[in-house]
């Protein structure tokens, strides 16, 4: 069940990831992307916003929804709670897709991404992930999730 926080927003879920939580998961981003993993048990309440929730008029690049974000008190998700959104999640009613507010990761030509930058697309697209464009411009009800931090 959603609820309105102290700060505005709704938390959309609440998801758990750490130690014996997607171990695969764990292991392959540590061994192909190097990237650091949350070494506890950690819950993390979720926002999902769109472009205009942000306050914007017109579309705007990744990078600027970051730091709209963050003046509003708002979070950067860790890589692996776009993984736990992926194995939890089962499509937007809508049909629009929904991009994790992370740092994008620059993946292993191993994978078959060519070292591009990516970050999780929840929907109907089919898409684990998602190749982020520096110059790409985000519509206005483009949803983004973004961490709630605990106060």
């Amino acid at each position: 069940m959603s609820s309105v926080t102290s700060s505005g927003f709704q938390i959309w879920k609440t998801v758990k990831v750490g130690p014996g939580i997607a171990d695969d998961f764990r292991q392959r981003i540590v061994n192909e992307a190097g990237l650091a993993v949350i070494p506890e048990e950690t819950e993390f309440d979720l926002v999902k916003v769109t472009v205009s929730d942000l306050g914007f008029k017109e579309g705007v690049r990744h990078d600027r929804i970051y730091v709209r974000a963050k003046e509003f008190g708002l979070e950067l998700c860790p890589p692996e709670v776009g993984h736990q959104l992926q194995l939890q999640y089962d499509g937007p009613p809508d049909g629009k897709p929904i991009l994790v507010g992370m740092e994008p990761v620059r993946l292993a030509d191993i994978l078959g991404y060519g070292g591009r930058y990516l970050v999780y697309c929840l929907g109907d697209w089919n898409f684990t992930r998602y190749l982020l464009s520096p110059g790409h411009v985000w519509d206005l009800d483009d949803q983004w999730v973004f961490v709630l931090p605990h106060k």
